[in-house]
């Protein structure tokens, strides 16, 4: 299957183009991600709230945003899929049954964000890129390469990103008790639900 392309970006719509963790432990993430995966972190940026890119061999691999929730918001790891119109994307979430968490809003020149809530609750960001495409280390060993959604409802949420990011996926003989769906794009899978 051929994926839509999104304009200024080597991704295709729906496909996982970003990484990032919430954190209230910025510093221990500064030196712990480094020392696993020979990440270098950039500089925390103030006009961003103190958010910072890892980056490896020179290319940009995750980003790092302060956890200002306090105690009720847990740090967590999100990713993001790819979008042509971030708002668009939350319309068409609504309609089947998702929520939205962070309604779309410009990143300075880099891009539009956002983050929804799928019908069973686990929560995906949209990325619309401007100037800023995402991943750009991604296959190289030490940089994201695997995506997936772990869920209590299967069918459903192979439904949901169905029709949301019109994902094609292809399901994987399982048993009751094993399900997995993985997602094509390009030259074979890029995420999976399980």
């Amino acid at each position: 299957m051929e994926w839509a392309m999104v304009a200024n970006s080597k991704y295709a719509v729906g496909a996982p183009c970003w990484v990032d963790v919430t954190t209230s432990g910025t510093e221990m993430a500064r030196s712990f991600y480094p020392g696993v995966f020979g990440w270098v972190a950039g500089d925390a940026d103030e006009a961003f709230g103190g958010y910072f890119q890892f980056f490896h061999h020179g290319k940009p691999v995750a980003g790092v945003a302060p956890n200002y929730g306090g105690a009720n918001t847990p740090d967590a790891w999100s990713v993001y899929l790819n979008s042509a119109d971030a708002a668009a994307t939350i319309a068409k979430s609504n309609e089947h049954g998702g929520a939205v968490a962070v309604e779309a809003m410009q990143v300075g020149e880099l891009g539009t964000m956002a983050v929804i809530v799928d019908p069973s609750g686990a929560t995906v960001g949209i990325w619309s890129p401007i100037e800023f495409d995402g991943l750009d280390a991604d296959g190289e060993s030490g940089s994201p390469v695997w995506f997936e959604l772990h869920t209590n409802a299967f069918h459903e949420m192979v439904h949901f990103y169905r029709d949301v990011f019109s994902w094609e996926t292809e399901f994987m003989n399982g048993d009751d008790e094993f399900h997995y769906s993985v997602v094509q794009g390009g030259d074979g899978g890029v995420a999976g639900i399980y």
